[in-house]
């Protein structure tokens, strides 16, 4: 999704992705909005999408969301787990090569408690390792200091934005893959 700067043209948004998707049982939420980023969420079942604009990586980053089963029938606080490359996670069409881990089958099977953020990766392979290697390396097409505000938008936007939009408890574990672990 793109961010759109008048109120107007945000509004004529909605209300067309709303007339698109009213017979799909998918629902359309404007979450927040302010200078430093805009949220559109799509949820599926308890699966959610959404795109948070960061001026700080200078990127859209896309985050999968999934909730419990019983998460709406409770008002009980959640762990979380915070994966990156979440495009691998729960999507085969998102998945780097087309084949994701169907992470939602597997918890939904075993009734996890717990709700899991997968944090997308940007597409350009550089980028990411920009975004995770907060060193100096020989590659002059990375960007070390993309690591350290990676750093920063996850624990001053990403985990505020997620502590008030779901109800997390106090038990939260980051994972990633390769070079982001």
């Amino acid at each position: 999704m793109c961010l759109f700067k008048r109120k107007k043209n945000e509004q004529m948004m909605i209300s067309r992705i709303n007339e698109i998707i009213a017979d799909s049982g998918y629902q359309l939420v404007l979450y927040k909005k302010d200078y430093n980023f805009s949220i559109i969420i799509l949820v599926i079942d308890m699966l959610e999408n959404f795109n948070i604009t960061s001026l700080v990586l200078k990127r859209h980053v896309k985050i999968s969301v999934y909730l419990p089963k019983h998460y709406n029938e409770n008002n009980n606080p959640y762990n979380s787990i915070f994966l990156l490359d979440g495009q691998n996670i729960f999507f085969d069409n998102y998945a780097d090569n087309g084949v994701s881990m169907k992470l939602a089958n597997t918890l939904d099977e075993n009734n996890a408690d717990v709700i899991v953020f997968a944090i997308h990766s940007p597409k350009n392979p550089d980028w990411r390792l920009s975004e995770f290697i907060p060193f100096d390396t020989n590659n002059s097409n990375l960007d070390n200091t993309l690591a350290y505000k990676f750093v920063d938008f996850f624990e001053e936007t990403l985990i505020p934005l997620l502590e008030f939009r779901y109800r997390l408890n106090d038990n939260k574990a980051i994972i990633g893959f390769n070079e982001g672990a």
